[in-house]
């Protein structure tokens, strides 16, 4: 029998962490899978992964980011408060990779600095063209 998913998606929320005793510890989000053209509604994917995989996910990602999910679909079963039996499906992680980075204010505090660098640059030109030899 064959149990495998794979899914390219952005994450819905941000990752969720929980540590156990033992130094193990899951991590918790959700995705987003656009499935075409013609289907506006995307499909919502829950994904837990463990242990290293767990705390990168918790680092790394947050909302908006998208991933590439390489994993197995599993059940979790449970009895609600009112007695009524539930089951929901989701994927059981293995490898999960980051497809886009951060965007973060960097790039503007660089190019500041390159300007600022720029200007101590043409502040020496000008003071070397003075000298006579």
């Amino acid at each position: 029998m064959l149990n495998k998913f794979l899914g390219i998606g952005n994450l819905t929320r941000d990752p969720e962490l929980k540590e156990f005793d033992n130094s193990k510890c899951v991590c918790v989000f959700s995705v987003a899978i656009n499935l075409g053209k013609n289907e506006k509604t995307p499909l919502y994917v829950d994904v837990q992964v463990w242990d290293n995989i767990a705390r990168n996910c918790k680092k790394y990602l947050k909302k908006g980011r998208k991933v590439f999910v390489e994993g197995r679909i599993a059940t979790n079963s449970w009895t609600s408060k009112s007695g009524e039996k539930r089951t929901k499906m989701f994927c059981k992680g293995d490898i999960v990779t980051f497809l886009n980075s951060e965007k973060t204010e960097e790039p503007t505090s660089t190019i500041e600095k390159n300007t600022e660098t720029s200007q101590d640059f043409t502040t020496e030109d000008e003071e070397l063209s003075s000298i006579p030899f």
